[in-house]
């Protein structure tokens, strides 16, 4: 027998061939559970809601500098609460400290205006219009339902515009097929690129990014029909102001309790 046999393996051994085939049986199932683990922990950490926004934000920001030639500023974030004046106040002072605080997923400010844009990385077909609370996000195996983006987004705009800033835009970008109709009118399909903020009155556009999707081309172009509202020099202004927004990675992280104590209450 050979010695340097484990002990477990060295008991299978006595049962014959078919103890030894049974032994290895078992250390492929262990190693094949480990493996397991090890890639239902990685896809947990790397595949959560936060990451894949995250990472479809990341794709949205390349996206822009590819076509719209213009840097941009992410995760604005405006009416910050101050966490000890948080814990301090009654409930009631919570819910509207964490009401009052927004944040922007990224903003591009050029010649032609300030495009605020709100990015939605979501499995499944989106469908909705402009004015509606929620929207339904179908998938294979069902129905769900999240915020209006444009609602969401709106905030965002509003902030921007308290600064004294009017010429500014509100895009949402998703990953998704969607379905959105503005006002009643303008229906666009599952197979939609883009939905301009050329034809609405409110400045909103919705476009798709795939892998072989070209909706931000598409915005693009609209960009360069409008005509110029800000020289360079005031583009930088707007973009040194709005950096003083910026948040950091502590602040985020208590943006996020906000936002769930706010939808908790």
């Amino acid at each position: 027998m050979i010695k340097d046999k484990s002990i477990m393996f060295d008991i299978f051994s006595k049962f014959g061939i078919f103890g030894y085939f049974f032994g290895a049986g078992v250390y492929m199932a262990l190693f094949s559970s480990v493996i397991y683990f090890i890639g239902f922990i990685f896809k947990t950490l790397l595949f959560s809601a936060s990451a894949r926004g995250d990472g479809f934000e990341d794709k949205t920001a390349g996206a822009i500098k590819r076509y719209v030639s213009s840097s941009v500023q992410r995760n604005i974030l405006f009416n910050k609460t101050d966490p000890k004046a948080f814990y301090k106040a009654s409930v009631a002072e919570q819910h509207i400290m964490a009401e009052a605080e927004t944040e922007a997923d990224m903003i591009v400010v050029n010649t032609k205006g300030i495009f605020c844009f709100e990015c939605k990385s979501r499995k499944g077909k989106l469908v909705g219009n402009s004015s509606i609370p929620t929207w339904e996000v179908v998938r294979a195996n069902g129905k769900d339902t999240m915020q209006n983006p444009f609602r969401q987004n709106y905030k965002h705009v509003q902030a921007i515009k308290s600064l004294g800033y009017a010429d500014v835009y509100s895009i949402v970008c998703t990953n998704a097929d969607y379905v959105y109709t503005y006002a009643g009118v303008d229906r666009t399909s599952k197979s939609s690129l883009y939905h301009s903020f050329l034809r609405n009155k409110e400045r909103e556009a919705i476009m798709k990014l795939g892998v072989f999707s070209d909706g931000m081309k598409l915005f693009s172009e609209d960009i360069k029909s409008l005509p110029d509202v800000y020289t360079e020099k005031e583009v930088l202004d707007i973009q040194g102001r709005l950096k003083s927004f910026e948040a950091t990675k502590k602040e985020r992280k208590f943006h996020a309790k906000l936002m769930k104590f706010h939808k908790g209450n």
